[in-house]
This record gives structure tokens, C-alpha cells and sequence, in this order.
């Protein structure tokens, strides 16, 4: 069993069945495939798709591939409605705009965690409620969920968390509609195993993608009453958008990459998609801890806002303690991502690759590493076992297949 896979059935595992209706009318809908199921996903940062997932995906494209999993030829279509920073007060006023106007069967909500430094308790259930009635009164039926846990933080303590939750599932109970309880789904595995809830987190209180899965797992059983599991859903297939682009339309490439990659991206690059191609390579410098690797991309990555990241922490870059090692390089991965889509591309190399040979300790930080890649929704340069590739050789394979994939979509 994978470390990814271990999440979701621990998961699973301490997560009680929801004792609520489920949506009827999209059960039928499922069921009979006879058309697209239309599902708008409402929400604030945690919805939305931004770092935290890789800025391309996030837990509403993951549910329509759970719903279609469990709903073998259902076609599924998901909006994603979920806007950084907003309350529910500001999701009340797109709700026109942004979620009816699709004509949706189903809404899913999930509002709380600006709220609650924003909103009145009070002010936060009377919104959730005219959310509520308003899909209703438009045909859609409502799937609501609470906000995800945060760890416990002086702005948001637990006490306080569990009141908001509590606003939600009573406005669920009176109009007699599902929750998607996944308050509770992360407070229990951080509860049970803190570090695999470390590793479906980007920080005290987004998700990652494996964070993002878990919730598409927790509201597709409160839609269907079955589980589903997505820890094997692959990232997309092309992550060099932005870069090929860029060529495409003769303009360089301007690329950050820690060595020894500084010094091979050029010719992988121009391997894969022509000699004329032009490409300005900025050194990552090296750092002996991953926090010193994390600073160096929240004061210059996003300063630069390059084409193209390849970050590649060191087999030999240390940290204060497991933990310690999994924040830091969390962040390194965040500060090398771009806030939302359409910025810029990024390449996660994981240690095997420039050091073949890893000590038991660097294999176990690797693993960590490839959990944390895997969070982002990112495809990395790796290594398999017993492959005798050198780091060039690897590096160019992976912007070749890249390239190859970008071909296919245009």
C-alpha cells in the first residue's frame, strides 16, 4: 500500500456514514446517463484552483471523475464557482452570475473558513440558508459542506470552527438536504495519523490535492452512499503549457532551476522543441537545509515570475525533523508555483535523479517528496529503479514526453 493510498483508507476508515438525504433527483440522473449531469461547485480559496493544487485542478474536477467512477457512463460536467478570499455574503451576491445561470442539478457549498474572522455567526447561517433556498427555488438540488478543519489557530479556534460547522448542518437539517461532512473528515485523520493529514495540507488551512481528493471523496459518498477512492488519479498530462507557448510564438524562455539542472534544461529544452529555441536560465542556488531552498523561492521565484521552475531540492538538504522537513518542503513547492493558472509551468525533480544513490534516510525524505509533488497535481522527473539514465538523459526524456502530449492537444 502507497502512502497516498494509506490516506484515503485511513480516511475512510474514521469517517462515519452521513445521516441525511441524499440528493434524489442527480442520483436518477446518474443512474439513467442519459444526459450530462451539470454539478457547480460554490466556495471560497479552497475550492478555487490556485498553488495549493497545482493551479490547474481542485476537488470539483475530482468529484466529477468520483461521480463518474461510481456512475460508470454518467457524463459528468463540473463548474468550478470557488473565488480566493470570499465569504459567504460575496458568494450570495455571484450566486446569479456564477452558479444558476449553469443550470445546474447540483450545488455544492462550501463556505466558513473567511467567515469566520468576517461574518457574524449569525449573518454566516442566515447566508448559508439563502444560498440554500435560492438553489432550491431554482431546481437544484444542494449538496452543503462545511468548511475543512484548520489546525488549531488563533484566529479560528476549534471552538469557533465547531460553531460555524454546526450553523451549516443546521440549515442542512431544516431544508432536510445532504452534508459532505469534511470538517470532520480532516479533524480525524490529523487526529489518527498527523502526518498523513500533513500531507493533504498546503498550509494550516488549504488543502492540497491529496486534501482536494479526500473532499471530492467525502461529498461524492454523501451524494451516492458508496465509497470511492482517488488516490490513483494521475496529474495531468501536460504541466509545460505556458512554456511551449511561449516558443511556439518565438518569444524566449526564462527559466529558474536549481543545478545541476541549471546547467541541462537549455539543451533538454531545445532537444525537444528546436535548436532556435531561446532559453535564460536563473540559478536556484543550492542550499544545505530545505528552509534555506524554501526562503530562496518566497524572496525570488515569485519576484521573477518566470516561464519555467525546476525545483529540485538536494538528497542531501536537511531539516530540523520529519515534520519540519514536510513544511518546508511544501512551501518550496508553493513558492514555485504560480497564485492561479495561466502563469507560469513548473518541473519538480525528485533526489534520485542527480544522486542516484540514496541513503535509507534521503529514500524516506524522497517519499516524502513524492507525496507533496503528487499534492500539487505535478508530474516529476524521477528515476525508476535500476535505471542507469544520467540526470540530462532523464531530464530531456521528461520535456520531451511533455512536448509530445502539448502536440497532441493542439
Amino acid at each position: 500500500m502507497t502512502r497516498l493510498t494509506s490516506l484515503v483508507v485511513t480516511a475512510a476508515g474514521i469517517m462515519g456514514a452521513a445521516a441525511h438525504a441524499q440528493p434524489a433527483r442527480t442520483l436518477e440522473l446518474l443512474e439513467a446517463a442519459e444526459r450530462p449531469v451539470r454539478v457547480v461547485c460554490l466556495g471560497d480559496s479552497v475550492t478555487g484552483a490556485y498553488y495549493h493544487t497545482g493551479s490547474k485542478r481542485a476537488y470539483c474536477d475530482m468529484l466529477g471523475i468520483a461521480l463518474e467512477r461510481l456512475y460508470p457512463g454518467a457524463e459528468v460536467t463540473v463548474v468550478n464557482a470557488g473565488i480566493s478570499g470570499n465569504t459567504s455574503a460575496q458568494g450570495l451576491a455571484r450566486l446569479d452570475t456564477d452558479v444558476l445561470a449553469h443550470e445546474p442539478d447540483l450545488v455544492t457549498i462550501m463556505f466558513g473558513l473567511n467567515d469566520m474572522r468576517r461574518t457574524e455567526l449569525a449573518d454566516y447561517r442566515a447566508n448559508v440558508e439563502a444560498l440554500v433556498e435560492r438553489c432550491l427555488a431554482a431546481d437544484a438540488e444542494v449538496v452543503l459542506c462545511p468548511p475543512t478543519w484548520a489546525s488549531n489557530l488563533d484566529a479560528m479556534p476549534l471552538d469557533l470552527q465547531d460553531q460555524y460547522v454546526a450553523a451549516v448542518e443546521e440549515v442542512a437539517a431544516a431544508h432536510g438536504i445532504v452534508v459532505a461532512d469534511c470538517y470532520r473528515a480532516f479533524r480525524d485523520l490529523q487526529q489518527a495519523d498527523p502526518e498523513a493529514y500533513d500531507l493533504t495540507m498546503s498550509d494550516a488551512i488549504h488543502p492540497n490535492m491529496n486534501g482536494h481528493k479526500l473532499i471530492a471523496e467525502v461529498i461524492a459518498r454523501a451524494i451516492s452512499g458508496r465509497e470511492v477512492a482517488l488516490a490513483d488519479v494521475p496529474p495531468p498530462p501536460v504541466q509545460m503549457q505556458q512554456s511551449f507557448a511561449r516558443m511556439a510564438d518565438g518569444q524566449p524562455v526564462r527559466v529558474i532551476a536549481t543545478p545541476p539542472f541549471d546547467g541541462l534544461v537549455e539543451e533538454a529544452l531545445q532537444a525537444a522543441c528546436g535548436a532556435d529555441v531561446a532559453v535564460e536560465v536563473t540559478t536556484w542556488p543550492v542550499a544545505a537545509t530545505v528552509g534555506e531552498m524554501e526562503q530562496w523561492a518566497k524572496t525570488d521565484v515569485r519576484a521573477a515570475a518566470p516561464d519555467l521552475v525546476v525545483v529540485a531540492v538536494p538528497a542531501d538538504a536537511t531539516a530540523a525533523d520529519r515534520g519540519a522537513y514536510v513544511a518546508a518542503y511544501e512551501w518550496t513547492l508553493n513558492w514555485s508555483l504560480a497564485f492561479g493558472p495561466g502563469t507560469w509551468d513548473c518541473i519538480p525533480v525528485l533526489p534520485s535523479v542527480a544522486a542516484p544513490d540514496l541513503t535509507s534516510e534521503q529514500q524516506a525524505n524522497a517519499e516524502i517528496a513524492r507525496a507533496l509533488i503528487a499534492g500539487k497535481d505535478l508530474r516529476a522527473v524521477d528515476r525508476a529503479p535500476d535505471d542507469g539514465a544520467s540526470a540530462a538523459e532523464l531530464l530531456a526524456a521528461f520535456i520531451a514526453g511533455q512536448f509530445a502530449a502539448w502536440q497532441a492537444t493542439r
